[in-house]
């Protein structure tokens, strides 16, 4: 299932704001849904038909993907063509 995130809802504060929800829809869907940090890493672990996008400034998608570090929690990030990019931390705030 392809899903575009289209907001984002920041915690913490000091240096150490974090996404801690978002919100996405269906592609072809106009159904607004939520999703905690924790959630969409887990989705996206479960399946490699489940992926997560969001929309550049060029009227293209970038993917989302899980990212794991080493002693610290899991956290989604964008890559396009391979790069890891802030596209996510453009996105408007709820």
């Amino acid at each position: 299932m392809d899903i575009q995130i289209y907001e984002r809802h920041m915690e913490g504060g000091d240096g150490y704001e974090h996404i801690a929800k978002v919100k996405w829809k269906g592609i072809g869907d106009s159904q607004a849904k939520q999703m905690t940090r924790q959630q969409m890493v887990e989705w996206l672990d479960n399946s490699t038909a489940n992926r997560a996008f969001v929309n550049d400034d060029h009227g293209g998608r970038v993917e989302v993907l899980a990212v794991h570090p080493a002693g610290n929690p899991a956290y989604v990030r964008t890559s396009a063509n391979g790069v890891w990019t802030d596209n996510l931390l453009s996105l408007p705030t709820y």
